[in-house]
């Protein structure tokens, strides 16, 4: 069973999954955990499910929405693209259902997963890498931090 607000790490993505307070929007509290875990350029998935009612026989079934981002280079980018993501979610008119016998229950969860750059960092979080400095000396690039 997932947990409020957990978070899971590996190697090269970091996912945080979100089950309470899903009527709002959800950028504020993924754009936190974003600026505070992500240093490299990456890509997102925006994943949730709503619970779905069949009106024949009142059965419910979990209907999950998957959708990826362009790479981001900066964290205004990342929150302009999960603030179009929430609106969708939110949007009643952008439900996905099977077909028509299939109402609306109840939101499920959401999720944002990050896909991790190895090397590029995020432009404008602070002072360039050393690797990255080194690789501008005797070059024609310009390291402007230093």
């Amino acid at each position: 069973m997932t947990r409020e607000g957990e978070e899971t790490k590996e190697r090269r993505f970091i996912r945080w999954t979100i089950i309470k307070g899903l009527d709002k929007d959800l950028t504020p509290n993924f754009m936190e955990k974003i600026t505070r875990n992500v240093r490299t350029s990456f890509y997102m998935r925006h994943i949730y499910s709503n619970v779905l009612r069949n009106l024949e026989d009142g059965s419910t079934m979990n209907f999950y929405k998957n959708i990826g981002s362009p790479w981001m280079k900066t964290l205004s980018d990342a929150e302009r693209w999960v603030r179009e993501q929430e609106a969708r979610r939110l949007d009643p008119d952008n439900l996905g259902r099977p077909n028509t016998k299939w109402v609306f229950d109840r939101f499920f969860n959401v999720e944002v997963k990050v896909v991790l750059d190895s090397k590029a960092p995020l432009v404008g979080t602070g002072l360039l890498p050393d690797w990255l400095k080194k690789l501008a000396h005797g070059r024609q690039m310009c390291a402007l931090d230093g």
